[in-house]
């Protein structure tokens, strides 16, 4: 793994446990799922440009405290909004977002709601922006190693017919170390990266985002609820050398060569790892609006100092972020993975694979990417 290792070290002897701050800019739209569905007339509804997610026990509870009973049972049975319109409980929202410009306000009936804790507040969470750091050292373990390694590994996986979850497993055994209490990036302990606010709330708004084929196609709309650009976070990153001195043999020759580096040279693979996509992507639109955004993507990289890079997190990555990407889709093994794991019904050239992306849209038109920030790590207090 040979990235660059150019960024900032702290300064005097290395602890065995240090903390590092990570700083993270969103560049496009960011959504983090949590799973959970909010449904029109039910959790929320519209007012001008504006989506109201509603505490729907606080408004019918207090139609129940401030109605007769027969008005009560009446408003009872009709659409929320209406029932909003003539009981004065407009009041009682959870929270309410601006609907990102040229977004729809109608035509749709769900929205995916943001990961949020306990408090009601947006939040990155750090196994979200671990995994893209995992997938980062490992394609760079794989470009060292090269085709024949990882379609060997390939050939092993399809002979076994693991389950398609545990279809990479010996590919990351081999990388970070055969046993969960062994794994080498068991050393990177990220939080959960929150605003800085008064009240520690990210902003949020809601954003028309489609699962887009190359010749233009897409699904319907999907709403997600999403972090705005320029919105900023702030978390740290726990480094802790002693999983890497207990690493198997097999391993420990590699991690070792890293463990002086801040954050395993996290920045620096990452930074690999993100314009290898940003490649991918560009060629994959075309001279599309689309490229052209990717296109100013990469000019942000070249600007962006040794501690910071750009990074895809969250919903818009989709399959080629998250895995081993163009090693797969050129490796002659492909179209018996695919067949094997049923990776959809996609009948596009492999090295085109998968010819859908998810994209924001504005007033009918494609936009662009969604989640890409700059993430910057430095010693605690540098910055």
């Amino acid at each position: 793994m040979t990235a660059n290792r150019t960024a900032s070290r702290p300064t005097g002897p290395s602890p065995l446990l240090h903390v590092l701050d990570v700083r993270l800019e969103v560049v496009t739209p960011l959504h983090i799922g949590n799973g959970e569905e909010l449904i029109r007339n039910y959790d929320f509804v519209t007012e001008g440009d504006e989506l109201v997610v509603l505490d729907i026990e606080a408004v019918y509870g207090k139609l129940f405290d401030t109605l007769p009973q027969d008005q009560w049972q009446r408003l009872a049975n009709l659409p929320l909004d209406r029932v909003l319109a003539t009981s004065g409980a407009r009041d009682l929202a959870r929270y309410r977002m601006p609907i990102a410009r040229g977004a729809s306000d109608e035509g749709y009936e769900t929205v995916r709601a943001f990961i949020k804790d306990g408090f009601g507040r947006p939040y990155l969470p750090g196994s979200s922006f671990k995994g893209a750091i995992r997938t980062a050292f490992a394609m760079a373990y794989a470009n060292d190693k090269g085709h024949e390694w990882i379609d060997g590994h390939v050939s092993e996986t399809i002979q076994r017919r693991n389950r398609r979850e545990f279809a990479a497993q010996s590919l990351d055994q081999a990388v970070f170390g055969s046993r969960p209490n062994s794994d080498a990036l068991r050393a990177l302990r990220p939080s959960d990266l929150y605003a800085q606010t008064d009240d520690g709330h990210a902003p949020l708004e809601l954003v028309e985002t489609r699962v887009t084929k190359r010749n233009g196609t897409s699904t319907a709309t999907i709403m997600v609820e999403a972090m705005p650009s320029r919105t900023v976070l702030h978390g740290t990153m726990t480094v802790d050398a002693d999983p890497v001195a207990h690493l198997e043999a097999a391993q420990r020759d590699q991690w070792e060569a890293l463990a002086e580096a801040p954050a395993l040279n996290a920045v620096g693979f990452l930074r690999e790892q993100s314009m290898a996509l940003i490649d991918r992507e560009i060629r994959h639109h075309g001279g599309s609006a689309v490229a052209a955004e990717f296109v100013a993507l990469e000019r942000r990289m070249a600007t962006l100092d040794a501690d910071s890079t750009l990074v895809w997190v969250g919903w818009g990555t989709g399959w080629t972020a998250k895995t081993y990407g163009e090693h797969l889709t050129t490796s002659p093994l492909f179209p018996e993975v695919t067949s094997t794991f049923k990776l959809g019904n996609d009948r596009t050239e492999a090295g085109s694979f998968p010819s859908s992306r998810r994209l924001m849209y504005a007033s009918e038109r494609v936009v662009g990417p969604v989640g890409w920030a700059v993430v910057t790590i430095t010693p605690r207090g540098e910055r």
